[in-house]
């Protein structure tokens, strides 16, 4: 099988736990150092935005809405947390079509 442009763009799109990662929604920004954008996604997650307490001052009897997060490992070795973002998985290994072909079909983050 050959890797082909629309299979190489879904797969990098598909970011995985494992995946050289970076992350690409958020402008570029004085506050948060470029080091952080970059690493292995360590794990994806759906969390609560707000606090129990915020939540009751806010909509008390209803769910709690929840948040992708995504939490990498730098390459400095520190673990960061991303909200409201999207990871772009880089290819990694000598094969493009092994890469793409190690994501399980219909695998979204």
């Amino acid at each position: 099988m050959v890797a082909r442009p629309g299979d190489l763009l879904a797969r990098m799109q598909a970011a995985v736990v494992g995946d050289f990662v970076f992350e690409n929604t958020s402008p570029p920004d004085e506050t948060i150092p470029s080091i952080n954008k970059v690493g292995w996604l360590q794990r994806i997650a759906h969390e609560p935005r707000f606090s129990n307490d915020e939540w009751k001052e806010m909509a008390e009897g209803r769910p709690c809405p929840t948040e992708r997060a995504y939490y990498i490992r730098t390459l400095d070795g520190r673990e960061f947390r991303w909200t409201n973002a999207q990871m772009i998985a880089l290819p990694a290994g000598d094969s493009l079509t092994d890469w793409i072909a190690a994501t399980p079909k219909g695998k979204t983050p």
